[in-house]
């Protein structure tokens, strides 16, 4: 089954109204060879929809915190597992990056500094 362009922009019209930054990953090598990443500088901006994780299984299954960590849909998003994204002033690390045929879905952890 195909999904209509037309139900796409009527979805992103009515839910996608806050916005998540994709930062940059930066690398860093420590005195004994280990690599260890941290966020850098934004990349770009994305309009999309925004929960904070309210369900106890998807908590569970994905290592969340409930009413911490955040929900991201949206109809298409290039970011990748493992990827820092900000929202709210607040920085997440993408745990689980599924697609699906009608939008894309980001589990993000809180980033603690």
């Amino acid at each position: 089954m195909q999904i209509p362009q037309s139900f796409l922009e009527a979805q992103a019209a009515a839910f996608q109204d806050k916005s998540i930054t994709l930062l940059a990953t930066v690398t860093t090598t420590g005195s004994l060879g280990s690599a260890t990443v941290s966020p850098g500088a934004d990349i770009s901006a994305y309009a999309c929809n925004v929960q904070y994780v309210a369900d106890k299984l998807i908590a569970e299954q994905y290592g969340l915190e409930l009413g911490r960590d955040i929900i991201v849909t949206a109809a298409a998003l290039p970011i990748e597992k493992g990827a820092f994204i900000r929202y709210a002033d607040v920085t997440y690390r993408v745990v689980e990056a599924p697609r699906y045929d009608s939008h894309v879905e980001l589990l993000a952890k809180r980033v603690v500094a």
